[in-house]
């Protein structure tokens, strides 16, 4: 039994359970798609979705649900299914999902066929994705400029490749950097990510403490996605305070005093070119 204390946390426990596979939920995606959920996994600051240890074959892996609507989870993974769609760069470093159909484990008898599942009652969709060492914003600060600069050689052309392909990322950030077990970075969290036309009518604005408040999406695009990697970076070398930020982003008169107390000269150069790509 759990005791809430106000409508909101009752919603959001409802949400929650509703959104946790169940037991014939968790057989069918194992008999079906191979995947097996192992269990819940704690993700500080998941606010929106549940995410639970998985198996595909035998790679680990993250099931990532979202609360509310299920077309969440579908509209999060459209980027990487068009982009993949055609050979990927090999100087492109996108974290793979993929789009999982689950159930209630509501199955239904076929009239004249007792006892055989005639179709299951779509409930649930999940996003499947490989499971990763974390995320950039667990490394500690501040971090050094030899890293910063394998992050930025590997995610400059990774949002190159994603506007010459027609898309907005819209969310750049150390959280959605996530980092595999060699320490190589991926751009993954499609969840703000809209194709180019369709910015100025449907982009919700992504996390304002790295972005350039001089910057708009629908305006510049790319700058706008460049700079958000260059802000991360720069807010892991301890030379941003997101306190700082408040929630309208960073004057670009903030970001150049940043960038020239940046002491590596190779890596100062490389941040200039993101922020006035």
């Amino acid at each position: 039994m759990w005791a809430v204390s106000s409508v909101d946390d009752a919603l959001a426990l409802y949400q929650a359970a509703e959104a946790t596979p169940r037991t014939s939920t968790r057989a069918l995606l194992r008999r079906e798609q191979d995947v097996i959920v192992d269990g819940d996994m704690a993700v500080p600051g998941a606010q929106t979705a549940l995410f639970f240890h998985a198996f595909k074959g035998k790679v680990p892996h993250v099931l990532k649900v979202p609360c509310g609507s299920a077309e969440k989870a579908a509209s999060e993974c459209v980027l990487y299914a068009e982009v993949a769609a055609r050979p990927i760069p090999q100087d492109v470093f996108l974290v793979p999902v993929e789009l999982l159909d689950m159930c209630s484990g509501s199955i239904h008898e076929a009239h004249g066929a007792p006892g055989q599942p005639s179709h299951v009652t779509p409930l649930r969709r999940g996003i499947l994705m490989p499971a990763y060492a974390g995320t950039l914003s667990r490394y500690p600060v501040p971090m050094s400029a030899a890293v910063a600069l394998e992050v930025a050689s590997r995610l400059a052309p990774t949002l190159r490749f994603l506007h010459a392909s027609g898309w907005l990322h819209g969310d750049v950030k150390p959280g959605n950097i996530f980092l595999d077990y060699s320490g190589d970075a991926w751009l993954g969290d499609y969840g703000s990510s809209l194709p180019l036309g369709l910015i100025e009518s449907q982009y919700t604005g992504g996390t304002p403490a790295y972005q350039c408040s001089d910057l708009t999406a629908a305006r510049e695009p790319l700058r706008f996605d460049l700079a958000g990697l260059a802000i991360s970076l720069l807010v892991q070398l301890g030379l941003l305070r997101l306190s700082d930020a408040a929630y309208v982003g960073w004057p670009s008169i903030a970001l150049q005093a940043a960038l020239a107390r940046v002491e590596d000269a190779q890596l100062r150069q490389v941040l200039a070119v993101l922020l006035e790509a």
